[in-house]
């Protein structure tokens, strides 16, 4: 038996082993496996985190909209919907915490938090990333973001009252006045 085919027979099997733990495929499209076969029980609940897809591997970009200060709401909830079905989320809500250095994940943890930190920095203008460049973290970039933008601004909360008082239907159609109010 070659090495790839006996490989091939050790992720079916690891694969259906996993799938009774977690109904999920955490191996299906997966570049680099190696380390599956070293985990420690202990380490095996964070696999589905850090493991890096190739369609992730490639450069990409996570959101259309730059973030440049303005519509910070609608920034964080492009990222996480984009983050979401990734398996990332985790990363920036801080439950998957790195592993000890000495860890056969601490590599493939660094190597995901960094793709997952140049998604961001690449999804903020030129500003905003240098200001946060040097976040060793993603939670760390997140939060001190959330810190410096997610704070109720009380001039913009006064304009968006005024808006939604004196907004009228006037002869829009029910559907065009319900947009211009969800707009608001």
């Amino acid at each position: 038996m070659k090495v790839a085919s006996k490989r091939n027979v050790i992720i079916d099997a690891l694969s259906r082993v996993v799938h009774l733990i977690w109904p999920i495929n955490i191996f299906q499209g997966v570049q680099q496996i190696d380390f599956a076969v070293k985990l420690s029980p202990a380490e095996s609940p964070v696999v589905h985190h850090v493991q890096r897809k190739e369609e992730e591997a490639k450069g990409m970009s996570l959101i259309n909209n730059i973030f440049d200060g303005t519509n910070y709401g609608n920034w964080k909830r492009g990222v996480l919907i984009s983050l979401s079905p990734k398996n990332k989320v985790s990363f920036i809500n801080g439950t998957c915490k790195p592993p000890r250095k000495d860890s056969t994940m601490f590599a493939q943890w660094i190597h995901c938090n960094d793709m997952v930190l140049s998604w961001l920095l690449n999804s903020l203008s030129r500003e905003i990333a240098e200001s946060v460049i040097y976040s060793s973290a993603v939670v760390d970039l997140w939060n001190e973001l959330e810190e410096r933008y997610g704070q109720v601004d009380g001039t913009k909360l006064f304009h968006l009252q005024r808006e939604l008082n004196i907004i009228t239907q006037g002869s829009s159609d029910v559907a065009s006045y319900f947009t211009k109010l969800k707009r608001i």
